[in-house]
């Protein structure tokens, strides 16, 4: 995906030498000095990340500016039990993310574990502070590191970091609750497929054959213009995703929708993930501006139009999602998979971009909505031969394949 300016709250000064503190929750400094940790603790060692830089724990960044939950950097033994992240999505594009972390000591000693972030911000993005975005419920110690680039380098970046220091003792579990604030910026059209990053979507507007060009689309073009964002997700035994649009109707797309589950809310999508399932990323996109059925309604005209765009065929299967009739969407569906073969390579749905696999998970699941079981298993066992026939490397091929076998009552791994 292109880089976009993520937005945060910001304090006016930048840092240019590398500051770290201790703290008891987001009280400051307390000036006592550092005790020698005890000999049965067991330390997750930091690394540096340069001569002049942060010194980063082992598995904490330091990474892009986006949504994310926290890092963990544990010694071995520790493992994270679970975790659940609320996304709260905001009209101006501001993502606040509510993390709750459980994890487990195995091992014969105290440990300590860090849960944190860290940022390479470049260029202009030198100028924000993210770490002011994040904060840690409770009395836990919280390290904090900032630190420009040399003048003399070409590139200018600042790294940032921040880190809840957790001690677990032998054979027990410690919770880590806390939030971090992020910012997006709009995008220029729809950049999801099926609820999957589009990574043509930059460039839609310089193909003759997109519908962006239509001059039909003129008429929304404006307000069809959405936020879009990606949560960098943690590794656990059970994890949790719940993206909720304050109770309106904004969302357009969530990527993996075989893992989501009924919410009983406006605007929300709740995804769960098992041991070893979850993706490194869940996509997302919303819209405050254009209402959901004009959109809606204006795509239907535009994919009867365009029978052979897949991406305006898509967008209705996308929104019918969030608002329409499930027999509708198997029928959307069925008309993009039947397109797909003859127009996928032109219009750039081929490798990371073929969401065919998504769109059988969303066919089975709306004819079975629809009450159409037995279509929805012949569907399903051959969406369960293209998906395999995918890169199984792919987040998306890789779970849709394995809720296919599971829909179908084949041993799933």
């Amino acid at each position: 995906m292109w880089d976009r300016v993520l937005l945060v709250s910001i304090l006016a000064a930048s840092v240019q030498a590398c500051v770290a503190h201790s703290a008891r929750g987001t009280s400051g400094d307390d000036g006592e000095p550092e005790s020698e940790p005890p000999a049965d603790v067991a330390p997750a060692e930091p690394r540096p990340a340069g001569a002049e830089g942060c010194a980063f724990a082992e598995g904490i960044g330091p990474e892009r500016l986006g949504p994310a939950m926290p890092r963990v950097s544990a010694p071995d033994g520790v493992t994270v039990r679970s975790a659940e992240a609320a996304v709260e999505l905001a009209a101006d594009g501001g993502v606040r993310v509510r993390f709750a972390l459980d994890l487990a000591n195995a091992g014969a000693a105290r440990a300590e574990a860090r849960v944190g972030y860290a940022f390479r911000l470049q260029g202009s993005e030198a100028e924000v502070k993210p770490s002011d975005g994040v904060a840690f419920d409770g009395e836990l110690e919280v390290t904090r590191c900032a630190a420009a680039s040399p003048p003399k380098m070409h590139a200018v970046f600042r790294d940032e970091t921040i880190y809840a220091t957790v001690p677990i003792e032998p054979g027990e579990e410690a919770r880590v609750e806390g939030e971090a604030s992020f910012g997006l910026s709009r995008a220029s059209s729809a950049s999801v497929v099926l609820g999957q990053e589009d990574s043509a979507a930059q460039n839609l507007k310089n193909f003759k054959w997109a519908y962006v060009k239509d001059d039909a689309y003129a008429a929304i073009a404006d307000r069809a213009k959405p936020f879009y964002g990606a949560i960098a997700l943690v590794a656990a035994d059970a994890l949790k995703v719940t993206i909720t649009a304050q109770g309106k109707p904004w969302l357009r797309g969530v990527s993996y929708e075989q893992n989501a589950v009924p919410v009983q809310a406006i605007g929300a999508v709740q995804l769960r993930f098992g041991k070893g399932e979850a993706p490194s990323a869940v996509a997302f996109e919303y819209n405050p501006e254009l209402d959901l059925g004009e959109e809606l309604a204006f795509f239907r005209k535009l994919a009867a139009a365009r029978p052979d765009d897949l991406r305006a065929q898509i967008r209705v299967a996308d929104l019918l999602r969030f608002g329409g009739d499930p027999a509708e969407r198997a029928a959307a569906l069925e008309k993009l998979l039947a397109a797909w073969d003859a127009n996928a390579k032109a219009q750039l749905l081929t490798g990371r971009n073929d969401v065919r696999a998504a769109a059988y998970v969303a066919l089975v699941r709306s004819l079975e909505a629809s009450g159409r079981s037995a279509d929805a298993r012949k569907r399903a066992a051959e969406g369960k031969k293209v998906a395999e026939s995918l890169d199984a490397t792919s987040d998306l091929n890789r779970l849709a394949s394995r809720w296919l076998k599971g829909y179908l009552g084949e041993k799933v791994d």
